[in-house]
């Protein structure tokens, strides 16, 4: 119990930190900016929000969105050691709780920057462009093989979008854990931010070699709510968090063995 107690209160600095910062505002906005410019490459000014964004997560200015996202606290590592808080607070609990407390801050607010940002781009959007439209064939896509169809069909715009950036801001968070990881072997911050943008672009030209024909197993559909490969909306998104989880507890165990080895040669 004590051990719970102990992550909590180091997750609960961390979001503090994390949340209470001009960065989290930078990464929101930041997110936001990336779709903007992306949306003004050839995509029609005048149809609906849904069709804008549909089109823009499919585009390769997109993936900057990810280093965005991964801004606020994906370096949070470099930045402890940088200034020796890592040693205090460690000693302050322990290292499995301090690690476990950072995988999940780090997970939960590139998720939430990347929901955030997408929120605000349609609202800003939607000043002068309707949500929906019928009559579109892209609107008709997302009506019958996008994920959260029935939000959609309700009207409830807000919570579709925020419910697709959050679903894109999981695998943000899977590659920001990445560059957290990577950072606890170099101390280039640029370098760092830069890994969720290569590993994305990464695994997009090269998703056929890596997973063939199998939609199940291929990360750009699990995690993009353009696809619905359950063809049930909660299914899908239920497993796009549980493979989110699974690659969340890989790079955990990463980071804390890691953090073990350089704490105990320091």
């Amino acid at each position: 119990m004590g051990r719970k107690v102990k992550v909590f209160n180091y997750l609960k600095v961390d979001l503090i930190r994390a949340m209470w910062s001009w960065k989290f505002l930078i990464g929101i906005l930041g997110v936001c900016l990336v779709m903007y410019i992306a949306s003004l490459e050839g995509i029609a000014s005048d149809t609906n929000v849904t069709y804008v964004v549909w089109l823009i997560v499919y585009g390769m200015l997109f993936m900057i969105s990810l280093v965005f996202s991964a801004f606020p606290f994906a370096g949070c590592f470099c930045e402890d050691f940088e200034q020796k808080f890592a040693y205090s607070q460690i000693e302050r609990g322990n290292m499995k709780s301090y690690a476990i407390a950072k995988v999940i801050a780090i997970m939960l607010v590139t998720s939430i920057t990347m929901m955030l940002g997408m929120v605000l781009y349609v609202s800003l959007l939607h000043i002068k462009l309707p949500w929906f439209s019928e009559e579109d064939a892209i609107c008709q896509s997302a009506l019958t093989l996008g994920g959260f169809r029935a939000i959609l069909q309700k009207e409830w715009y807000y919570l579709y979008f925020a419910l697709f950036g959050l679903q894109y801001g999981i695998l943000a968070g899977i590659l920001a854990l990445l560059a957290a990881y990577v950072s606890l072997y170099i101390t280039n911050k640029l370098l760092v931010l830069s890994v969720p943008f290569m590993s994305f672009y990464f695994i997009s030209y090269y998703s056929r070699a890596l997973f063939g024909d199998l939609e199940k197993i291929n990360l750009i559909y699990i995690f993009n709510a353009t696809f619905n490969i359950w063809d049930n909306d909660i299914f899908s998104f239920g497993y796009a968090v549980l493979v989110g989880l699974i690659f969340m507890i890989i790079l955990g165990s990463l980071i804390f063995a890691k953090l073990k080895r350089k704490m105990n040669y320091e």
